[in-house]
């Protein structure tokens, strides 16, 4: 079938050098489900990524729109996000601090932003976007890989670090942090459950110093890891 869509060319002919009718391609296609947009997305899988997940009652964009970028690839699915990981491969949104499956990834400073986010920071009708997080001029965004089990190691080392920067901001030059403090320190980090702070504080987090783009988790995870020290204080 090579790239060519199901059911597409009906005066084509088969491997056997036979011609089928037409409606042999159709019968096909119907009976297989029609694929849509460059990942060749069910109509079922379609409608389920492009599902608003109520973080906002509204975006302002035309479901058209936004149903065709994410049938491209172009933008990662609508997903519901957790307060807490539920696979190491997770990704936290800087802005609603919400850990998700699939997350965007900006190109201008590699930060993680969900697609229920982008919506609402950069409006359709507008020809340019600012960044929210390190106010480039032009928001643009792709759909983030997958995180591996070398950036999973990394990710937890950077986090194991916040930590420590956190315990010895509490704990002073002189004096050490007893030892079941340290301890709730870490299981209020790992669990996700602290107070979360509104957006402002996400845009505020990008006058800090920016990590080279390789850094695993880009941009966006080193401000999960300023918020933490700022909560954790």
């Amino acid at each position: 079938m090579g790239n060519k869509p199901l059911g597409g060319d009906h005066s084509s002919g088969f491997g056997d050098g036979t011609s089928r009718p037409a409606s042999v391609g159709t019968n096909v296609a119907t009976a297989l489900g029609r694929r849509t947009g460059s990942l060749g997305l069910s109509k079922s899988e379609l409608e389920r990524r492009c599902k608003p997940s109520g973080l906002y009652p509204s975006v302002a964009w035309e479901e058209k729109a936004i149903r065709k970028l994410i049938a491209d690839g172009k933008l990662a699915a609508r997903l519901k996000g957790g307060e807490a990981r539920t696979s190491p491969t997770d990704c936290e949104c800087p802005i609603c601090f919400l850990q998700y499956s699939q997350v965007n990834i900006t190109h201008c400073c590699q930060a993680h932003i969900c697609t229920e986010c982008y919506l609402q920071v950069r409006p359709q009708k507008e020809k340019n976007a600012t960044c929210p997080f390190c106010n480039n001029a032009k928001l643009v965004v792709s759909v983030a890989r997958k995180m591996d089990a070398e950036d999973v190691q990394k990710r937890e080392e950077e986090e194991q670090r916040a930590i420590e920067a956190t315990i010895r901001a509490r704990s002073g030059p002189s004096e050490s942090l007893p030892a079941t403090e340290a301890i709730d320190i870490k299981n209020n980090y790992h669990s996700e459950d602290g107070a979360k702070n509104d957006n402002s504080d996400a845009v505020a987090a990008s006058s800090h110093s920016t990590p080279p783009p390789s850094s695993p988790g880009g941009f966006g995870s080193f401000l999960e890891q300023d918020d933490v020290v700022r909560r954790m204080r």
